[in-house]
């Protein structure tokens, strides 16, 4: 199995001209540097803090260094301030920059999304909301191009409640002023990891987009029934609230197969942290891959359902092997006469014992079956 090498962003500090469209841009965020960082927030400084209210939260681009970055822009609620508005601009640019937003976002009681288009559906969310977040502003000395200038700082500090604020302002007072600011507007495609659902024979089965076939414009699904189709980008759905039962989607112990180079992978869950989890495949690598990289397979109950246990590749087994092999069936009673080759009773032998997928060799197939029989002892 080929191992995949995680992606570390090598992002300019300084982006003068936006290369591509904002879409694109996200485009490279996402693959290149969003699951990289950990979110992180600024030290708290002595500075007056503002309850506020958030009114907007657009992606687009800095008007004169062109850098990637999202605008919030809140109303303060009360005090000498009131009715004045604070804008904020979160760099998307570079892993720190990132990190800061991210930050930002679990302040305001967020997960990190894991696609451009869940992040772009929570920023409206959190706008709609409505969402209200204590702002600290404080103004420092830094050099900028070798001069001294006082530089106002805008942070967030935490969430507040709803319940605990004091907005009096009417619905056509909360209006936001950065109309003249060109903001994102996503586009209607899809990207991989999104979860979708779609109409299967007049059933609505909701699944994860694997793959998008850009000039056939048709999606790879991984339903969550286990099937996996090729489903026109026009016939795809977001995921109704009907197909969400609010669990998690995987967890630790769970069966699962990975597509590498066009081959199916199966193996276990060993842990997962954040959008990731460590995979123990059954031909015994172990591997940390994207939850959005996994398709959770069947139970061992129903063999059926589960892909047959067979190897990546035909093989004539060592004389070692030949005797293991020859040990494995006289103890589960197969007969090796009823087989044509001894890779093929290998193969029964790990259908007998809940094995599943393609193995890259009759060695690991071995160790596997080895593995499973210690275990059931």
């Amino acid at each position: 199995m080929s191992r995949k090498k995680s992606k570390k962003a090598r992002r300019q500090e300084e982006t003068t001209e936006p290369s591509g469209g904002i879409d694109e841009q996200l485009d490279e965020v996402f693959e290149e540097a969003w699951d990289d960082v950990d979110p992180k927030s600024f030290d708290e400084l002595p500075d007056a803090n503002y309850e506020t209210r958030l009114l907007a939260a657009l992606i687009n681009n800095a008007q004169t260094s062109g850098r990637l970055q999202c605008s919030w822009e809140a109303i303060v609620l009360g005090g000498e301030q009131k009715g004045r508005h604070i804008f904020k601009h979160d760099g998307l640019d570079t892993e720190d920059g990132l990190a800061y937003f991210q930050g930002n976002l679990a302040k305001l009681g967020y997960e990190k999304p894991k696609t451009k288009k869940a992040l772009v559906k929570l920023l409206e969310e959190i706008i709609d909301a409505p969402t209200y977040v204590l702002i600290r502003l404080s103004t420092r000395k830094r050099k900028v191009e070798g001069e001294l200038r006082e530089i106002q700082n805008k942070r967030f500090i935490r969430a507040l409640d709803s319940d605990s604020v004091n907005d009096e302002f009417e619905e056509d007072e909360l209006v936001s002023t950065m109309g003249a600011v060109e903001d994102y507007q996503e586009e209607d495609s899809w990207s991989k990891g999104d979860e979708v659902q779609a109409d299967v024979d007049g059933t609505t089965y909701p699944g994860v987009i694997k793959s998008i076939n850009e000039e056939e414009q048709t999606a790879r699904v991984h339903f969550e029934d286990g099937d996996k189709l090729d489903i026109a980008l026009d016939d795809l759905e977001e995921v109704s609230s009907e197909n969400r039962n609010g669990e998690p989607e995987f967890e630790k112990g769970d069966r699962v197969e990975v597509e590498i180079d066009g081959t199916d992978y199966p193996g276990e869950i060993q842990k997962i942290k954040g959008d990731s989890a460590t995979i123990e495949f059954d031909d015994g690598d172990v591997e940390k891959h994207d939850l959005s990289e996994l398709t959770k397979l069947k139970e061992h109950g129903d063999k059926e359902e589960l892909p047959p246990c067979s190897l990546l590749k035909k093989e004539k087994l060592t004389s070692t092997e030949r005797r293991t092999v020859n040990k494995f069936a006289k103890t589960d009673e197969f007969e090796p006469d009823n087989y044509d080759t001894k890779a093929q009773l290998l193969c029964e032998i790990g259908d007998y014992h809940g094995l599943s997928g393609k193995f890259k060799s009759a060695a690991a197939l071995i160790k596997a079956i080895k593995k499973t029989i210690d275990e059931e002892d």
